[in-house]
């Protein structure tokens, strides 16, 4: 049997099919929008989960009469709308759903993060890829296809509409649908050769995240995992970022020195240069950031990097104003508009950039 006789093994119209995909993908995101608004609206905050779904249900075109309703919000036993209905919730609503989440996270994610997928195969490749959890992967021009290979397969296999998703009987007895649902992909080279392939949906969604973070691990600074009672800890944390980013600069000869604490008296001459003199006073310090291009030393980039005061545990002060950290003083740095760590990804993707420009002018 050939690998395109396989995947058309059972004789539901893919078209059709493409339909009903659409179909219940559109019942996810109203469902999503009914819902949100009836979460932020404060009139819509006093209704029962059970009437806002009805109003959902009869929003969609499925509610003509009362007897339309489903059994689960109190309808007729045999309603025909019961399977729809129940169809549309599941995870959270259809098949449609996990369509889109494939079309999004191989579709589009293979696009943005191929130079990052090996171009090999081994036995820990496989294992890191999860194909070793896959039922069936073959493709008529590689007996052991590398990684890019298989993932470009399965991305064009989306693309083109050439995948399947069913619930076979065996697999009915699952509590979870990701575990229910088997997801088959097919595809043909311009030389004519086939490939097919067979998993789980589980094991299709921990590809793509596989996928996803190969990209975003780059874009997201690490997890702060420091102690802040140390002196220490801040700058060491803004070190470990400027290390995490610059990774995907070393191709470059784009090389992270380290971060070196000024003196006061350093300091003020960097700010004399630059002709401006701030004299509030702030919980912060300024620091030397230095890279290396092919070697070569990079002109001095400059960041200020706060310190926790332990006459003010819990707060910072900033241009003479004290400012509350909350439970998670680090995340209150990343993300307040008034920290000088405030979208720290960007400023290190700015000045990385900046570093590569300055050996290449």
């Amino acid at each position: 049997m050939s690998l395109k006789a396989l995947f058309e093994e059972d004789e539901l119209d893919p078209k059709r099919e493409a339909l009903d995909l659409m179909t219940s993908y559109h019942s996810t995101i109203r469902f999503l929008e009914y819902f949100q608004a009836a979460i932020f609206d404060r009139e819509q905050q006093q209704h029962s989960l059970l009437s806002v779904y009805r109003n959902y249900l009869y929003n969609l075109g499925l509610i003509n009469t009362h007897d339309d309703y489903p059994r689960i919000v109190g309808g007729r036993a045999d309603n025909p709308n019961e399977k729809q209905a129940i169809r549309n919730l599941k995870f959270p609503m259809g098949l449609g759903s996990l369509a889109a989440y494939m079309s999004i996270n191989l579709g589009i994610a293979k696009e943005i993060a191929s130079d990052k997928i090996p171009n090999k195969i081994s036995d820990k490749l496989k294992s890191d890829w999860y194909f070793n959890e896959f039922d069936i992967i073959e493709d008529e021009a590689f007996k052991n296809p590398p990684i890019l290979r298989v993932i470009t397969r399965l991305r064009n296999a989306v693309s083109h509409h050439n995948f399947k998703l069913r619930i076979p009987l065996s697999l009915t007895h699952e509590s979870d649908i990701k575990d229910q649902v088997e997801v088959t992909f097919y595809d043909k080279d311009p030389k004519g050769k086939e490939f097919f392939a067979k998993a789980r949906f589980r094991v299709v969604e921990k590809l793509m995240e596989k996928l996803r973070n190969s990209v975003y691990s780059f874009h997201t600074c690490p997890v702060f995992d420091g102690d802040f009672s140390k002196h220490d800890a801040i700058t060491n944390y803004v070190a470990e970022c400027f290390e995490h980013f610059s990774r995907s600069y070393t191709g470059k000869g784009l090389k992270f020195e380290g971060v070196i604490g000024l003196s006061p008296k350093d300091a003020i001459e960097v700010l004399a240069k630059t002709g401006y003199f701030e004299i509030s006073k702030s919980d912060y310090l300024m620091h030397e950031v230095r890279f290396s291009l092919n070697g070569k030393k990079c002109d001095a980039q400059y960041i200020d990097i706060p310190y926790i005061g332990y006459n003010r545990w819990g707060n910072i002060l900033i241009e003479d104003e004290l400012y509350p950290m909350g439970e998670y003083p680090m995340e209150w740095m990343l993300t307040h508009e008034k920290s000088p760590l405030c979208r720290l990804d960007k400023k290190i993707l700015s000045m990385l950039d900046l570093a590569l420009a300055s050996r290449t002018e």
